[in-house]
């Protein structure tokens, strides 16, 4: 009879310790969900910038094929080079 109350709290120990793991598991693969989200949305944003400047500069290369005399053309790139620094700021 003592054999069967010790295996029995044996398996209640060993119960709560793979219950224990699960619940640490449980919150690990919750926190690295939460992480991979953040990742997702932030890597979203970044792609929509790049497309937002990749359709910037080609309307600045489309107004210099555009313009015909070396002072737009002067003028353009200039405002060009400003608007890079102050992107980059």
């Amino acid at each position: 009879m003592l054999d069967v109350v010790e295996q029995t709290e044996k398996m209640s120990t060993r119960f709560k310790q793979l219950k224990r793991q699960l619940d640490e598991t449980e919150e690990e693969c919750a926190r690295i969900t939460a992480l991979k989200r953040k990742t997702q949305r932030e890597l979203e944003e970044k792609s929509e910038h790049c497309e937002v400047l990749t359709h910037e500069i080609e309307q600045l290369k489309g107004r210099l094929r555009g313009a015909s005399a070396d002072k737009q053309r002067s003028s353009i790139l200039n405002a060009f080079a400003a608007f890079y620094c102050l992107r980059n700021l």
